[in-house]
């Protein structure tokens, strides 16, 4: 990864249909604006939509059908951005899809995302040490893919070859030749994720943070090689070559009980809810998402 020096400033941002707010444009301080004003006014809204003229998935929601005024067809989101003193507009439209444009030219995703950087902090990012590798694994993705479209490209296609992979495992019927094929394109960009959050991982504690030390472990050695022979081991029995899946539910003492009946029912809570959307995942146990089960 190169990091180049360069001025990036927002000076406006318009918003149409968004949230709770049905039109506004706002002119922005070149160094600070401070927003205030009492609860559900739409601060945290107004956050929202200049993050995702960074990255254009909310942080508070997937559903982008959400950001939309309820009883609006669409929600519009333009920002005027001075890039090296030079003026751009980037924007974020949604009705029945999500599009996406820079100075009038429709992007892709892929594209689109490190066109304007920002960093994000929210409340529930004071979370990330104590939280699951799940979510500190997000909060680099989110990062990395601001920094680099490959790794974006990266992140896109192995999310889209798991679901595919988990839809053919869940079939009594699985074609041996379409599970090698998920099998190599989840090596390939698995791969590429795994060497590339190293490499930004050191980034970082150079750049960013000389007197500290952030690690990124995996579970897999890190070099090409080594970790596509990890994922394409095969376990032979009788003769047979098999493929070999597994689904885990986990809980975590104390957290998710004190007692050895508690941990299994919450980690068996978590096993069904990792199983109805495939095999060969993981899930940790998470009361309030798991409370609807018990």
């Amino acid at each position: 990864m190169v990091y180049n020096e360069f001025s990036m400033i927002i000076k406006r941002i318009s918003l149409t249909n968004y949230r709770n707010i049905e039109t506004a444009t706002i002119d922005l301080h070149p160094r600070l604006t401070i927003f205030l004003g009492p609860n559900g006014v739409g601060k945290t809204n107004i956050l929202e939509s200049i993050h995702l003229l960074s990255f254009p998935r909310s942080f508070r929601t997937r559903k982008d059908e959400l950001l939309k005024q309820w009883d609006k067809d669409f929600c519009r989101v333009e920002g005027s951005i001075d890039i090296d003193e030079a003026e751009h507009s980037l924007v974020f439209f949604h009705d029945k899809s999500k599009k996406l444009q820079m100075d009038g030219q429709t992007l892709n995703a892929s594209m689109f995302v490190g066109q304007f950087l920002s960093v994000l902090f929210a409340p529930e990012d004071v979370d990330l040490l104590s939280s699951s590798p799940t979510r500190r694994r997000g909060f680099l993705d989110a990062h990395l893919a601001l920094l680099s479209p490959q790794y974006f490209s990266h992140l896109l296609h192995y999310n889209k070859v798991i679901k595919q992979r988990n839809k053919l495992l869940s079939k009594p019927n699985i074609s041996s030749i379409e599970l090698d094929f998920w099998n190599t394109q989840q090596i390939e960009h698995g791969t590429a994720l795994i060497e590339s959050r190293v490499k930004g991982i050191d980034a970082f504690n150079r750049v960013l943070f000389p007197e500290l030390n952030i690690r990124y472990h995996s579970s897999l050695l890190l070099s090409n090689q080594s970790i596509k022979d990890y994922f394409q081991q095969k376990v032979i029995i009788n003769g047979k070559k098999l493929n070999v899946t597994i689904s885990m539910g986990i809980a975590l003492f104390p957290g998710d009980g004190e007692d050895i009946s508690t941990l299994l029912k919450n980690a068996d809570l978590a096993l069904y809810e990792v199983k109805a959307g495939g095999r060969n995942n993981y899930r940790f146990y998470e009361p309030g998402r798991l409370k609807h089960m018990i």
